[in-house]
C-alpha cells in the first residue's frame, strides 16, 4: 500500500469513527489488512469511474468549443472530424466504464477479492486487468493528440484578432502537455501492472 505505520492506524481510525467498521473487528490485526486493501480497492475503482466520465466531459467541452469557432469557416472536412471525435469519445467513455464495471461479476467482487474468506464463500470472476487498463491509456494518448492538432491549420487562416489567436495557441499548448500527460500514465500504467505489480498492494 506504501502507507507508513502512522497513516495505516489513522486510516482504521477514520473508518471506526465513520461507522463502517466495528471496534472489534478493528483490533484483529488480520482485519487491518483486509480493511485497508478492500477500502483501497473501493477508492480505486471511484476514482478510475470519475476519471473516465470527467476526462470525456473535458474533451466533449474543447471539441464543442472548435464546433462553436468552426461557424466562422466553410471547411466541412473539418466539422466532420469534430463530430468524429466527439463521437469516438462518447463511445470511449461507454466503452470503458463498462469494462469497469464488468471487471468483476458479481462488480463488489473487484474489492471484495482482497478478503481471504469473502473468496472461500463467495462464487465469482475477474478479468484481467492490464490489457484493459493499458488499451484506454494509449487510446487516451491518441484522442488527446488529434484533439490538438485537429483544429491549428483551420484556425491559424480564421481572421482574428492577435490576441485572440494567441489565446488559441495557449489552448493548443494545453492540449500537447495534456498528450504528454496522458504517455506518463501509460508508461506508469504499463510498470504497474507489468513490471512491479503495485497495483496489487
Amino acid at each position: 500500500m506504501g502507507c507508513d505505520h502512522h497513516t495505516y492506524n489513522l486510516t482504521i481510525t477514520e473508518l471506526v469513527r465513520a461507522g463502517k467498521v466495528r471496534p472489534m473487528t478493528a483490533a484483529n490485526p488480520r482485519c487491518h489488512k483486509v480493511i485497508i486493501l478492500t477500502t483501497s480497492k473501493q477508492i480505486s475503482f471511484a476514482c478510475d469511474a470519475a476519471y473516465l466520465f470527467l476526462t470525456t466531459m473535458v474533451k466533449m467541452a474543447i471539441l464543442l468549443f472548435y464546433l462553436r469557432l468552426a461557424d466562422r469557416s466553410s471547411n466541412k472536412a473539418f466539422i466532420y472530424a469534430t463530430h468524429a471525435c466527439i463521437g469516438f469519445s462518447a463511445a470511449w467513455c461507454i466503452t470503458f466504464t463498462g469494462t469497469l464495471l464488468f471487471t468483476c461479476a458479481p462488480v463488489i467482487a473487484f474489492w471484495e477479492q482482497a478478503d481471504s474468506v469473502w473468496t472461500s464463500t463467495h462464487d465469482f470472476r475477474c478479468a484481467n486487468q492490464a490489457p484493459m487498463v493499458m488499451t484506454a491509456a494509449i487510446s487516451v494518448v491518441l484522442i488527446n493528440f488529434v484533439i490538438a492538432v485537429l483544429p491549428i491549420k483551420l484556425f491559424w487562416n480564421l481572421q482574428m484578432p492577435r490576441k485572440q489567436r494567441y489565446g488559441l495557441i495557449f489552448v493548443f499548448a494545453v492540449g500537447f502537455c495534456a498528450s504528454g500527460g496522458a504517455i506518463a500514465r501509460a508508461y506508469n500504467i504499463y510498470i504497474s501492472f507489468y513490471e512491479t505489480y503495485d497495483h496489487l498492494c
